[in-house]
């Protein structure tokens, strides 16, 4: 039995050589987020993200938006970036990529730093230093962004149109309105606690200059913690993150490449050439392949 969250929308007859995987054209894939940043209450850049994804279209090598390994980083990457309000909720948005290899891990990454530009802790141009590896040869040391708003949002085929039944869409289009309300309800129930803590909590001043970056000097008084306090903590702490944050490109960077290859054993060292042997060989026939495999989906 499929789990709650996974289930058939459709069918279509494939030839045996038809492969779930190397087949598809590409696949799409959808980041969700609200464009403020939850401690500071300061509104995303959107546009500064808009010019740093630009430099991601195209061939690059892109080790430094992967899981560290020692692979062939190259690769072409078909990415369509595309941000967009949500219709149905106008306070979320989603980035769409769009790419031919899997990229799970990598938009992770790409969401990571895209922040840091949204929240102006870098410039666009980061995107463009991170993929020149002459110049920033060692991968700097951040976090991938939390996986839970990603989602795969679509495989694409190129021959093949899977086509769904009446019944079965039906039954899908209730479940997913279903559970759309259930969220809706709970995320109601929350905001309309967040409200309450805002509209009827008050703190004393004097409490408050503990979590404050600049000295208060204020007298002693009850403070509303929404309509007077929390503005206060929230430019405090965008003062605190600002004068903590350490720019990507300044940041330790780990063992580049060759340096992990030469700290290698020399075991491994001989079962690493021999694999890059055998990649070079086949690489020659890797596009001759997909394009192959492209044709029975």
């Amino acid at each position: 039995v499929l789990p709650d969250d996974i289930r058939p929308l459709a069918w279509v007859p494939v030839s045996s050589g038809f492969s779930a995987r190397f087949s598809a054209a590409s696949r799409t894939y959808r980041y969700f987020f609200i464009p403020t940043q939850a401690k500071t209450g300061q509104a995303f850049n959107i546009q500064s993200m808009r010019d740093a994804s630009q430099f991601l279209i195209g061939e690059h090598d892109f080790r430094h938006f992967c899981i560290e390994h020692l692979k062939k980083f190259t690769r072409i990457v078909y990415i369509l970036l595309r941000f967009k309000r949500l219709t149905i909720l106008p306070n979320a948005w989603f980035l769409q990529i769009r790419g031919q290899a899997f990229l799970w891990h990598m938009v992770r990454c790409i969401v990571a730093i895209l922040f840091a530009v949204a929240q102006r802790h870098e410039q666009p141009s980061v995107i463009d230093s991170m993929l020149d590896i002459r110049t920033t040869p060692r991968r700097p040391q951040y976090r991938p962004a939390n996986e839970f708003p990603l989602v795969l949002h679509d495989c694409q085929f190129d021959t093949i149109q899977p086509l769904g039944t009446p019944e079965t869409l039906n039954r899908l289009d209730e479940h997913l309105e279903n559970r759309a309300r259930a969220s809706l309800i709970l995320a109601t129930k929350r905001l309309d606690a967040l409200d309450s803590v805002r509209s009827n909590l008050s703190v004393q001043s004097d409490h408050l200059s503990a979590y404050l970056y600049q000295e208060n000097d204020e007298p002693q008084r009850t403070l509303n913690w929404g309509k007077d306090a929390l503005a206060r903590v929230r430019i405090s702490s965008r003062l605190k993150l600002e004068a903590q944050y350490i720019p990507l490109l300044h940041r330790q960077g780990g063992m580049t490449y060759y340096e992990r290859i030469q700290n290698m054993g020399a075991r491994k060292r001989e079962r690493l050439d021999a694999n890059e042997r055998k990649r070079q060989d086949a690489e020659s026939t890797d596009r001759v392949f997909h394009a192959a495999m492209r044709k029975f989906g």
